[in-house]
């Protein structure tokens, strides 16, 4: 039987694991060496469908990872198709992207638009090129540009690393509505936080639309609304999403952005809406964590990309599926979390987070997909479950 590398383990990554089983791939984790305990990896190889497992070195290695990937690909030649689910090895493989795709297919877009997509200013130039909205902006990389983009910016305005694994204030963006607030959260300039996007703040709620792309055109394509986040103000990781209709407008952007990048593979670009109100917030060059959405609603994202990567016949191409609307995602672990996560750190009073529990609560009856749980495939999320409960538990012993 066919086997496809799947790099990194994420809470998605158990999506694409069993996407792919179901269509009769066999998919093999490559992880991390010496990090098979690692709460996502333990969840991923806890997964009745995972066909085996490679031990790699750290994703981040760039070029060392890439030839260890390269290694693999050579002594094993069951493996057809190489799939990377996180930015990391995304990064990593594409050092060696030539090399790679002589040996084996590549699941994922070109190395220039990977390059593109993961660079902000890059992707918002070319993103307003394409026509897509995008807020007025500003890169800056030192205190003096940081005051003049924050006057010419105005309030509010949310400031960001360019470079997606870096953090500002320990967080992935921070949004700023005035002057007072700015003195609160980012008194000075935060110099560990690298090359920073200073940006007017959009109105709205996150839109994600997935899709999948050959050649430029799009095969596949699903939106979902991200309706709360793990994070008090929003910019954190979506853990409540709910299925929505394809918007005409937002989807004849996406559908000439990606003609203009010639994407080929998986992706998903991001819109934070606000009535008709539409504006580019991103794009990524991969699955979307929220990939589990669309595969439930039967948009099989996974193995559309690598059916469609494997196979040279255009006709092949499975062909875009029609799903229903108003379907609910929740991640009820990652909720509960966030509402501690934030407690902790201050940013949530006790009376806020009481109440954010208790919507976690609420979501987590009966939700047409849950974010890791399948009951064919129990073993991943009991773990996880399992061991965040005695996390939980030896924080409170020690008080």
């Amino acid at each position: 039987m066919s086997r496809v590398l799947v790099l990194e383990a994420y809470r998605q990554t158990l999506t694409v694991i069993r996407s792919l089983a179901a269509a009769g791939w066999t998919p093999v984790l490559g992880h991390e060496l010496g990090k098979e305990d690692d709460e996502y990896t333990a969840a991923c190889r806890a997964s009745r469908h995972l066909g085996g497992t490679v031990a790699l070195p750290p994703s981040s290695a760039g070029t060392i990872y890439a030839h260890a990937v390269e290694e693999v690909l050579k002594n094993d030649s069951s493996i057809v198709a190489v799939l990377p689910v996180g930015e990391e090895s995304l990064r990593s493989i594409m050092t060696r992207e030539k090399e790679i795709r002589a040996l084996r297919t590549l699941v994922a877009p070109s190395g220039a638009t990977v390059s593109l997509c993961l660079d902000k200013p890059r992707a918002n130039a070319a993103a307003a090129q394409a026509g897509l909205h995008v807020c007025d902006w500003k890169q800056v990389r030192d205190a003096q540009g940081f005051e003049k983009a924050l006057a010419e910016v105005g309030y509010p305005l949310v400031v960001k690393p360019v470079d997606s694994f870096a953090r500002v204030a320990d967080r992935k963006a921070l949004i700023l509505d005035d002057a007072a607030e700015r003195a609160r959260l980012l008194p000075e300039w935060p110099g560990d936080a690298g090359i920073l996007l200073v940006q007017s703040k959009s109105p709205g709620l996150r839109h994600n639309c997935m899709f999948h792309a050959r050649g430029g055109k799009l095969t596949q394509r699903f939106e979902s609304r991200v309706l709360r986040t793990d994070d008090p103000e929003g910019t954190g990781y979506g853990v409540e999403s709910v299925s929505v209709a394809l918007d005409p407008m937002r989807w004849k952007w996406v559908e000439r952005f990606v003609q203009q990048l010639s994407f080929d593979g998986p992706g998903c670009v991001q819109f934070l809406v606000d009535g008709t109100r539409s504006d580019f917030l991103e794009i990524n060059p991969r699955l979307d964590a929220s990939v589990v959405l669309a595969w439930h609603c039967g948009v099989d994202l996974p193995a559309s990309a690598v059916a469609s990567a494997v196979s040279l016949d255009p006709s092949a191409v499975p062909v875009a599926a029609e799903y229903e609307p108003g379907r609910r995602l929740e991640w009820t672990l990652g909720d509960v979390a966030g509402a501690l996560q934030a407690l902790r750190a201050r940013r949530s009073s006790l009376g806020e987070t009481l109440r954010w529990l208790a919507r976690a609560a609420v979501s987590s009856i009966w939700p047409s997909a849950r974010m890791t749980w399948a009951w064919t495939d129990p073993r991943p999320t009991v773990l996880l479950a399992t061991r965040f409960a005695g996390s939980i538990l030896k924080v409170l012993v020690r008080r």
